[in-house]
This record gives structure tokens, C-alpha cells and sequence, in this order.
């Protein structure tokens, strides 16, 4: 998937990224949030495609 962002919200996201990687437990918190993620799915919540995108659309009116 390719997503194509403004130069100030892909700024935002990098330093956000910089601040998480600083930490010296990120490596943790990835491990514990990707194995939440997986339960997550095997329990069947999830978002379709389409929700998603109306949840993108919501968020960026605000």
C-alpha cells in the first residue's frame, strides 16, 4: 500500500517516530502491541477496508 502525505504531517509522523525509537523500551512495546494486534485478529476484530477509510474520513474532518 502506498500512501502519499503533506510535507508537514509526514514531519509530524518522523519526529514522533525519532521519540519512539529513543526509547529504550520501544522494542518491548512493539513486541507486546504486534502480539495484541495478532490475538486481536484471531478473535475476528478487525476492521474491514471500507470501515477503515470512513474512520480516516471522520478523523480528518475534525
Amino acid at each position: 500500500m502506498e500512501m502519499h502525505l503533506n510535507p508537514e504531517l509526514l514531519a509530524k509522523l518522523e519526529r514522533r517516530a525519532a521519540q519512539d525509537m529513543s526509547d529504550a523500551d520501544y522494542d518491548n512495546r512493539f513486541r507486546q502491541q504486534v502480539r495484541q494486534g495478532l490475538d486481536q485478529l484471531d478473535r475476528g476484530e478487525y476492521l474491514t477496508h471500507e470501515q477503515v477509510g470512513e474512520r480516516l474520513k471522520n478523523t480528518l474532518r475534525q
